[in-house]
């Protein structure tokens, strides 16, 4: 995204410049149109969007902390029934 700003100011200076060799009046070269605004119910709605998706992404996440805890727990059942040491807490923590 830098470089595309880098990219164009230095587009801009050129166009400049031939606007200037050439006699020209440097204020009427093109510029880039600016990013467009939006009102404050689309950023609302927008910010409230995004609140629903972190809140969704936040309970699959403890979703997944409770089946993680489950399957740790089996691993640690078979590794006792097979005779085999249990694995220290801090391994399924890296």
């Amino acid at each position: 995204m830098n470089e595309d700003k880098v990219a164009n100011t230095g587009n801009q200076r050129m166009n400049l410049a031939a606007m200037g060799s050439a006699g020209g009046d440097p204020s009427q070269v093109a510029q880039p149109n600016p990013p467009a605004l939006v009102d404050s119910n689309t950023a609302i709605s927008r910010i409230e969007a995004l609140e629903n998706r972190a809140n969704c992404l936040e309970q699959r996440c403890h979703g997944l902390e409770i089946i993680a805890g489950r399957l740790i727990a089996q691993v640690g059942d078979l590794r006792g029934q097979l005779g085999m040491p249990p694995l220290p807490d801090d391994h399924f923590n890296a």
